[in-house]
C-alpha cells in the first residue's frame, strides 16, 4: 500500500511536467511569432497555465464526473471566443493562437488519459506548423490549379481505388495480386509526387552537383 501511495503521485507529476513542457513549446512559438510589441492572447507564460488548466480539468473529472470536463472545457472555449471577439474588433483577424490554446488544454488532458505519445507527436507537429508560417505561405503562393488536381489524383488512387481491389493472389505461382500491384503503383506516384513537392519548396536549380 505504501508504494502505491508514493507511486500514484510521481506518475501525476511526470504527466503534469510533460503538459506544461507542450504549454512551454507552443507559448514560446507563440511569443516568438508575434514579437514583443504585438499584444497576444497568450505566450510563453500563458499556455504552460492552459496546460494545467487541461491536466486539473481530466483530473477532477475523474474523481467526479465527465461532465465537470465538459463544464470546464465549455467554459474555456467561451474564454477564448470573447478574446477572439476582442483582437477582431481591434483589427486582428487571424485567430491560430487561440485554436492552439484550444488545443494544448486538450493534449494536457489526454496526456492526464495516458496518450502520452500520440499528444507529445501532436504538440511537435504544430509547434512545426506555427513556426513554418512564412515557408508555407510562401509555398501556397507557388501552387498551381494543375498542382490541386494532381494531390486530388493522387488521393483518388490511394483511398478510393485500392480498398475496392480484391486482396487474391493469383496467376502462375499465385505471384500476382491487384492490392500488392495497386500499392506499387502508389508508392513510385507517391515518390514522384514528394520530388515534385521539393521542387516546389526547394527550387529546381538546386540539387546534387
Amino acid at each position: 500500500e505504501t508504494e502505491i501511495i508514493f507511486f500514484l503521485p510521481t506518475i501525476l507529476i511526470q504527466k503534469l511536467g510533460i503538459s506544461i513542457l507542450i504549454g512551454l513549446l507552443i507559448g514560446l512559438e507563440r511569443e516568438y511569432a508575434r514579437g514583443k510589441d504585438f499584444k497576444h492572447f497568450a505566450g510563453a507564460r500563458t499556455f504552460p497555465l492552459i496546460a494545467v488548466f487541461g491536466f486539473l480539468s481530466a483530473l477532477v473529472a475523474s474523481i467526479s464526473a465527465i461532465w465537470i470536463y465538459a463544464l470546464f472545457f465549455l467554459s474555456f472555449v467561451i474564454l477564448i471566443g470573447i478574446s477572439y471577439y476582442s483582437s477582431a474588433s481591434e483589427g486582428h483577424i487571424g485567430m491560430t493562437t487561440e485554436i492552439a490554446s484550444i488545443l494544448v488544454f486538450l493534449l494536457s488532458s489526454l496526456i492526464f488519459w495516458d496518450l502520452i505519445l500520440f499528444s507529445v507527436i501532436i504538440a511537435v507537429v504544430m509547434a512545426a506548423f506555427l513556426s513554418l508560417k512564412f515557408q508555407i505561405r510562401s509555398f501556397v503562393e507557388r501552387i498551381t490549379e494543375e498542382d490541386i488536381y494532381a494531390v486530388l489524383k493522387l488521393l483518388i488512387v490511394t483511398i478510393i481505388v485500392l480498398p475496392l481491389l480484391p486482396d487474391k493472389s493469383f496467376g502462375p505461382h499465385n505471384a500476382l495480386n491487384f492490392k500488392l500491384i495497386w500499392l506499387m503503383v502508389i508508392f513510385i506516384a507517391g515518390i514522384s509526387f514528394i520530388g515534385y513537392l521539393l521542387a516546389k519548396i526547394v527550387g529546381y536549380q538546386r540539387g546534387i552537383k
